[in-house]
């Protein structure tokens, strides 16, 4: 339902540019920086709209973090976490760039589709940046906030953004923040432009998804459920999660792939699943992927079905392998390295990581 909010905002909004501007050029671009996600792409597609993809570029360390990344300590003592040498960020500058080259510029663009929520190793994106270019180009912002809800981080974040640029609508999903069955979203934003998704729904809905969140906000309470997702969530990420986290990969001698700016998602490097192979062969980058593939196998064949693995490709011929692709199209788009959100050029040097979230 997350997707079908962000079509019918997505619509709607190209829909008012249309009518404002009758004359000019036709809002059928939706600048999008990547994220390895299909639904995100799908929802662009399905709004009858055309993605311009962003490329990412690798993750810079915070200018000023709230929190040092300090050694966790374990029974075995202090482990490091590993620096975002993995991690992948949009930039303004190259947002800037892709609605300059859209045919027709800013007039042609019907919205900027930022993303707040994210599996690791991508870091969100700046909204308060992206916030004050779209103000500043008169460019409708959509901010995918799937389950950001229960981030404080993002919320701060997305509190900035409305407060200090432009920022016409947010959308996150009901059962990632609030515990209820799957089929419902939310949609932030000024009543009109709420009001215009609403009225491009064709049919009638179900009442089940409102139904299931009033009753479960009704039990909670407010009160509970702030505790629930940000102070017990966050003492579970930091007092327990993610030290059990650290020590399991240092006993076999993996890295937890973690920034603190994404403080949901985590990755675990596995680098040396082939050592449990049953299958003799050589370490080749391809018997290090095909190991670790064969674990989220395993994990989906015994219902594990949250955490997933994600790999760079092999080529063909990379130590007298067959290679192994990572390769996915979605909506008419390639991307190569699905799951990791980066080009091959950045995603030599990446391992295959598990990934998975510390999350209501």
């Amino acid at each position: 339902s997350t997707g079908m909010a962000l079509s019918l905002v997505l619509r709607s909004t190209a829909n008012e540019l249309r009518l404002a501007n009758p004359t000019g050029p036709e809002p059928k671009y939706v600048v999008w920086c990547r994220i390895d996600q299909k639904t995100c792409l799908k929802c662009v597609a399905a709004a009858g709209l055309e993605a311009v993809v962003v490329p990412l570029r690798p993750a810079t360390s915070p200018k000023t973090p709230k929190k040092p990344q300090i050694a966790a300590q374990s029974e075995e003592g202090p482990l490091d976490l590993t620096p975002p040498k993995y991690f992948v960020q949009s930039h303004a500058d190259d947002i800037r760039a892709a609605i300059n080259g859209c045919p027709g510029g800013a007039s042609s663009v019907a919205a900027v589709l930022t993303t707040t929520s994210c599996f690791a190793p991508r870091l969100p994106d700046n909204v308060l940046a992206v916030a004050r270019l779209c103000q500043e180009l008169s460019v409708p912002h959509i901010i995918n906030n799937a389950y950001g809800l229960q981030s404080p981080s993002v919320i701060a974040q997305l509190e900035a953004a409305s407060h200090n640029g432009r920022v016409d609508a947010v959308i996150q999903s009901t059962d990632k923040n609030f515990m209820v069955p799957v089929g419902g979203a939310v949609i932030l934003g000024p009543s009109k432009v709420v009001r215009a998704a609403s009225k491009l729904y064709p049919g009638r809905a179900s009442a089940s998804p409102i139904t299931d969140l009033f009753i479960t906000l009704l039990a909670m309470g407010r009160a509970k459920y702030v505790a629930l997702a940000h102070t017990n969530r966050l003492d579970l990420l930091h007092k327990y999660f993610k030290p059990k986290v650290i020590a399991f990969a240092a006993s076999r001698g993996e890295e937890v792939v973690w920034d603190q700016r994404n403080d949901i998602s985590f990755g675990l490097t596995l680098r040396n699943a082939w050592r449990s192979s049953s299958k003799p062969s050589g370490v080749t980058q391809e018997a290090v992927v095909a190991a670790a593939i064969a674990v989220g196998s395993k994990l989906f064949h015994l219902g594990i079905t949250g955490p997933k693995v994600v790999f760079p490709s092999v080529p063909s011929g990379t130590e007298g392998s067959k290679g192994i692709t990572a390769q996915q199209t979605v909506s008419g788009l390639t991307f190569p390295n699905y799951g990791l959100h980066g080009s091959s050029e950045h995603c030599t040097d990446c391992p295959p990581m598990l990934i998975f979230a510390c999350a209501i």
